[in-house]
C-alpha cells in the first residue's frame, strides 16, 4: 500500500508542475483577453475621436456620441468582470494594461502624418 501512496503522491507531483509550467492560471487569461476586447475599444475610439480628426483636418466625421459611450462601455466590462468576480491581481493588470496602450494608441494616434502640409 505504501507504494501506491507514493506513486499517486508523483503523479499529482507531475501535474502540479505541468500546471506551473504550462504558464497561465484562468485568471491570467481571462485578463489577457480582457486587454484585448478593451486594446480593440480603445483603438476604435482613437480611430474615430472627432475632435482628432479636425485637429489633423482629416476628412470624416468621426464617432457619434451614441457611439463613442458605447465603445466605452465595452472596453470597461472586461475590468468590471475581474472586480466582480474577485480576481485582484488580474484586474489590476488589466487596469494597468488598459492605461498604457491608451496612452500608446493616443501617441501613435497622433503623429501628424507625413506630407500632411
Amino acid at each position: 500500500m505504501a507504494g501506491v501512496a507514493g506513486g499517486g503522491h508523483r503523479i499529482a507531483a507531475r501535474a502540479g508542475s505541468r500546471a506551473r509550467l504550462s504558464g497561465l492560471g484562468g485568471g491570467m487569461m481571462e485578463a489577457l483577453a480582457g486587454i484585448a476586447l478593451s486594446a480593440l475599444c480603445i483603438f476604435a475610439l482613437c480611430r474615430g475621436d472627432p475632435k482628432r480628426l479636425r485637429a489633423a483636418r482629416a476628412g470624416g466625421q468621426g464617432h457619434g456620441r451614441t457611439t463613442r459611450w458605447a465603445l466605452s462601455m465595452a472596453a470597461c466590462i472586461p475590468g468590471l468582470w475581474l472586480a466582480a468576480k474577485g480576481d485582484a491581481p488580474a484586474f489590476l493588470i488589466w487596469l494597468g494594461s488598459g492605461a498604457m496602450i491608451g496612452w500608446g494608441l493616443a501617441a501613435l494616434c497622433n503623429r501628424p502624418r507625413r506630407g500632411a502640409d
